[in-house]
C-alpha cells in the first residue's frame, strides 16, 4: 500500500486511531485486521437482549445491538486497546459495532457521603485531574504507549440528588494531536462506587453519548446494594463526592491519574473494517461468529 493510500484512509476515520498499532505498520491492512480478529475471538461476548451480571453487586440489561465482556474479557479488551487494566473491572460495555466503548469498574470505599454536593469547585478539580495525568503517563511510556494531556472539561461535575449520579466529561489530546474524550460517571451504592468510563472520539461524543446513556438504563443494583440500604454500622468512605472526580483515595496513592483511556479501535468508518466487524458480531453460526461465541 501506498502512502498516499495510507493517508486517505486515514482521513476516513475523521480523527480516531485506524487500528490497533500492532508493530507500528498501518500499511499491512489484511494482516492487522486478521491479528485483531483473532485477539477479539479470545474475548467472551455477551449479545442483547440478555441479562448480565456485574460482578455480584449489580446486573445490566444488555439492549439489542450491544455487547458485554465480564472480568476477564475486560482486562483483554483493554490491554487490546492499549489501557492499563486496574484489576477492578467488572465489565465492558459497547455497541456492536465497536464504535465506543464503556468499562465498568467498582471501588469497595464503602458509602460515599455526598454532603459537598452544592460545593463542587470545577476549577480546583480538573488542576488535580491534569496533575494525576501526568503521575499516569509515566506509566504508559514505560509500557511503550502514547501519552495524553488533558485540555479542559467537556462537561463540569453534575451531581443528580435523586440518583445519586455523579458525571462529568474530560477532553483529552494524544501525542498525535488525537482528541479523545472520557466520560465519567459514579453510581453510589450501599458499599461503595460503581465506576462507568466511557470512551469515545472527539467528532462523534454528542450522538454516542446519547446511546450510552440509554444502554446504561439497564444498570441496577442488587436488592442490598443500592444507595438506601445503607444502615448504620456500614463502611462510610472518607472521601465525598469532590474525591470521586479527582481520582479518591486509591487512585492517587496508585498515581493512576483519572484520564487514562485513548481510544486504539479499529473504527467501521474504514471500508473493509465495517464488514469485519458485521462478522464479528453476525448472529449466524458461521466460522467468524462460532469464534466470537
Amino acid at each position: 500500500m501506498t502512502k498516499r493510500a495510507t493517508s486517505t484512509m486515514a482521513s476516513r476515520t475523521q480523527g480516531l486511531v485506524f487500528a490497533v498499532a500492532i508493530g507500528g505498520i498501518l500499511a499491512m491492512v489484511p494482516q492487522v485486521h486478521a491479528q485483531v480478529a483473532s485477539e477479539f475471538s479470545r474475548i467472551g461476548w455477551e449479545h442483547g437482549p440478555a441479562a448480565a451480571h456485574v460482578g455480584d453487586l449489580a446486573t445490566m440489561n444488555i439492549p439489542k445491538g450491544f455487547v458485554f465482556t465480564q472480568a476477564a474479557g475486560a482486562k483483554k479488551f483493554l490491554e487490546l486497546t492499549e489501557n492499563p487494566p486496574s484489576g477492578a473491572e467488572l465489565g465492558i460495555l459497547a455497541p456492536e459495532d465497536l464504535s465506543w466503548f464503556a468499562i465498568l469498574s467498582f471501588s469497595d470505599v464503602g458509602y460515599v457521603r455526598d454532603d459537598d454536593k452544592d460545593s463542587l469547585d470545577a476549577d480546583a478539580m480538573l488542576a488535580s485531574v491534569q496533575q494525576g495525568t501526568e503521575e499516569s503517563n509515566k506509566e504508559r511510556r514505560r509500557r511503550g504507549w502514547s501519552t495524553i494531556s488533558v485540555i479542559g472539561w467537556m462537561q463540569s461535575p453534575h451531581y443528580d440528588s435523586r440518583t445519586r449520579n455523579l458525571e462529568w466529561s474530560l477532553k483529552g489530546q494524544d501525542e498525535e494531536g488525537q482528541v479523545v474524550v472520557n466520560h465519567y460517571t459514579r453510581l453510589l451504592g450501599r458499599r461503595g462506587v460503581m465506576t462507568v468510563d466511557f470512551v469515545a472520539g472527539m467528532d462523534s461524543f454528542q450522538t454516542q453519548i446519547v446511546a450510552f446513556r440509554q444502554a446504561m438504563r439497564g444498570f441496577t443494583y442488587t436488592p442490598g446494594n443500592n444507595y438506601l440500604a445503607f444502615v448504620q454500622g456500614d463502611k462510610v468512605a472518607n472521601i465525598e463526592l469532590t474525591g470521586l472526580v479527582v481520582g479518591g483515595a486509591a487512585a492517587i496513592a496508585a498515581k493512576a491519574g483519572l484520564f487514562k483511556y485513548l481510544w486504539k479501535l479499529i473504527v467501521a468508518a474504514v471500508a473493509g473494517v465495517g464488514g469485519l466487524l458485521k462478522k464479528l458480531f453476525s448472529p449466524r453460526q458461521d466460522k467468524w461468529s462460532a469464534q466470537y461465541r
